[in-house]
C-alpha cells in the first residue's frame, strides 16, 4: 500500500486517469505461495520437457514429462482466480485531500483483467 500511495502522489492530481492507471489486483497471502509452488512446478517441466534430448528420456518419460508439464499449467491457470481476489481502487478527489484505498473482492471464473474492469464499471469507478 505504502509503494502504490507513492506511486499515486507521484502521477499528478487527475483524480479518473490516476485511479484507472493505479486500479490493480492483489494476490492473497494464502493463495500466492500455492500458486508460485505450482509455477515453479510448471517451470520445471517445461525445462525437462526443453531438454529431452539432453537428458536422453525414453518416449514413455518424454510422454510422461510432457503430462507433467501439461498438469502444472493447468495446476497455475486454476490456481490463478483464487490468488488475485482484490482490486484496490484509490480515491483521490482533491490534490490536497489524502487518498483512501477501497479494496473490492474479485469473484468469478472469467480472466482477471474481466473480472476487474467489470467491478470497476459497475461500481462507476470507471467510465466508458
Amino acid at each position: 500500500m505504502v509503494q502504490a500511495k507513492a506511486t499515486l502522489e507521484m502521477l499528478g492530481t487527475r483524480p479518473v486517469c490516476t485511479a484507472i492507471r493505479l486500479s490493480s489486483s492483489r494476490q492473497t497471502k494464502r493463495g500466492l505461495p500455492i500458486w508460485m509452488k505450482r509455477f515453479g512446478d510448471s517451470l520445471a517441466w517445461r525445462s525437462i520437457v526443453d531438454d529431452v534430448e539432453a537428458l536422453n528420456l525414453t518416449p514413455h518419460q518424454q510422454w510422461q514429462a510432457a503430462s507433467q508439464r501439461d498438469s502444472a499449467a493447468g495446476a497455475v491457470q486454476a490456481r490463478l482466480p483464487e490468488t488475485h481476489r482484490w482490486l484496490l481502487i484509490p480515491a483521490h478527489f482533491l490534490p490536497q485531500s489524502e487518498v483512501e484505498w477501497h479494496a473490492f473482492r474479485l469473484s468469478g471464473q472469467e480472466p482477471l483483467a474481466i473480472r476487474a474492469s467489470k467491478k470497476l464499471k459497475n461500481g462507476e469507478n470507471i467510465i466508458v
